[in-house]
This record gives C-alpha cells, sequence and structure tokens, in this order.
C-alpha cells in the first residue's frame, strides 16, 4: 500500500484520558498540518508485516541503527517531532 507523496511520518508525544503516556506514529501535511483520520493509516501494521517478510527482521534491524532518536523527555517536550515552521 502506498502512502500519497505529501504526507509525512512523524513522532508525536501522546497521553490518553487515563493519563498514560507514549509516542504514536503521526502524518503531517506538506501544509504543515497534522493529517487524522487518513485511511493509508489502517493500513501500516500490514505493510510493517510486509517488510518484515520481504526484508528478514535481522535486515530491519540492521537498517534501523541509522535511524535518528529522540530521548522520550526531549519528545514530550517537543510534542512532536521533527519540529517543521
Amino acid at each position: 500500500m502506498g502512502y500519497a507523496e505529501s504526507l509525512e511520518f512523524v513522532l508525536m508525544y501522546y497521553k490518553n484520558s487515563e493519563g498514560v503516556e507514549y509516542p504514536i506514529i503521526g502524518l503531517k501535511t506538506s501544509n504543515n498540518e497534522l493529517s487524522m483520520g487518513v485511511p493509508m493509516v489502517s493500513y501500516l501494521p500490514q505493510d510493517i508485516k510486509g517488510w518484515i517478510k520481504q526484508m528478514g527482521i535481522k535486515n530491519l534491524k540492521r537498517e534501523a541503527v541509522g535511524v535518528a532518536t529522540i530521548p522520550w523527555k526531549t519528545l514530550k517536550q517537543l510534542g512532536i517531532y521533527p519540529e517543521k515552521n
């Protein structure tokens, strides 16, 4: 499943109604707006399973080493990563 070119994945801080905090994957549009209710988001778990099947978990873990990360405390302060103006 493909995603619209005008969307990008972002990491977001989220706190649910019970006060539980955790990171979530969000989508932003080219206008720098958070995109909610995009039908394609529901396909993300299927895509991840496909990547694992296609590339193999060892190769994905090797690729993940080069992914930029931020500390949880920083994500809580920023609210969204990467930040865009």
